[in-house]
């Protein structure tokens, strides 16, 4: 199983959302809250498979993949750490459950865009299938985007 990758307060779940005026309705993950530069870490032993930097979409972000052993056979997933003020992996590097990946941020689309730079600072953490799962070019700048089919987290986070 996976371990929460923060300390903090969830403060949004998997599902629909209310954060339609920040330009989505399904939210494909978890948002977990703390201080401000709250360390963030591997939930699972992976290889990083990307990081990427920005102001839009995920901000500051990186991925992880997994091969999690389940009672129902072996599971490849990726794991997503977003909105970071800095990361400190790289692509290519292995990581064990627990390594340190980063700190909590505020980077990219956060609800600091509708309630000030004091408002938004959390981890958002999405678990991916690798099937299907990529990274593309944002549609609104330079920028990179993780995609794929998101599972909710809370179903392999262990308890």
């Amino acid at each position: 199983s996976l371990t929460t990758p923060m300390k903090g307060v969830l403060t949004q779940g998997y599902g629909n959302t209310g954060f339609t005026s920040l330009g989505y309705t399904f939210h494909n993950g978890l948002d977990i809250a703390g201080p401000a530069g709250t360390p963030i870490y591997a939930a699972q032993d992976g290889m990083v498979s990307s990081c990427d930097t920005g102001e839009a979409s995920y901000g500051n972000w990186c991925t992880v993949k997994h091969n999690i052993t389940t009672t129902s056979g072996s599971v490849c997933l990726v794991t997503l750490y977003a909105h970071m003020r800095q990361f400190k992996v790289r692509a290519g590097q292995t990581v064990k459950q627990g390594d340190l990946i980063g700190y909590e941020g505020n980077s990219g689309n956060t609800t600091r865009l509708l309630y000030g730079p004091d408002r938004g600072y959390h981890l958002h953490f999405t678990v991916f299938d690798r099937k299907g799962y990529s990274v593309t070019k944002g549609a609104y700048g330079d920028y990179m985007v993780p995609s794929g089919v998101p599972y909710n987290p809370l179903n392999f986070l262990g308890k």
